[in-house]
């Protein structure tokens, strides 16, 4: 008493379950996610955290704006993200010469706390790359750039 399904149908979802770029990556990302997760656990950082405060870093200062377009990620978000590390105290904010905008910068406490996490993250990442094999990683990470920068204006790009 069940559905008749066209076999064609199952067919192109075995397909799609088992060959789906989006599926794939983002079965991937869970995983390194748990890894790296798991290594800056001593810190009280996740990875996201991590990565939003070495971009922060990197910049020097900057605006909700320029962060958010530096990491990819909507303003939303990252305002969600700087809020819970601004509880924490790891991120400073002042007035911008724009008084709409505020201006972000690493704390001394948030400078401390990337300080302990680097040697942490450092092995997450040796052992990401052994997880995919440093030539697969190799041949990987343009792709993956690339991809990223399509999203962007939903071209692909030149970067490699």
């Amino acid at each position: 008493m069940g559905i008749e399904i066209d076999p064609r149908v199952v067919a192109v979802a075995r397909k799609a379950a088992r060959e789906c770029i989006c599926s794939s990556l983002r079965r991937a990302t869970r995983a390194v996610t748990r890894l790296y997760d798991e290594a800056l656990k001593p810190t009280g950082l996740k990875i996201t955290q991590f990565n939003l405060l070495s971009s922060l870093m990197a910049m020097g200062s900057s605006t909700l704006s320029d962060l958010a377009a530096d990491m990819q990620v909507d303003r939303t978000t990252l305002t969600r993200n700087l809020g819970i590390l601004e509880g924490q105290g790891l991120v400073a904010t002042a007035e911008g010469l724009d008084r709409r905008e505020r201006q972000l910068s690493l704390s001394e406490k948030g400078l401390a706390a990337l300080k302990a996490a680097y040697p942490l993250w450092q092995a997450a990442q040796t052992r990401a790359v052994e997880w995919a094999g440093r030539t697969n990683w190799n041949a990987a990470a343009p792709t993956l750039r690339r991809l990223a920068a399509a999203s962007e204006d939903g071209r692909p790009s030149d970067i490699d």
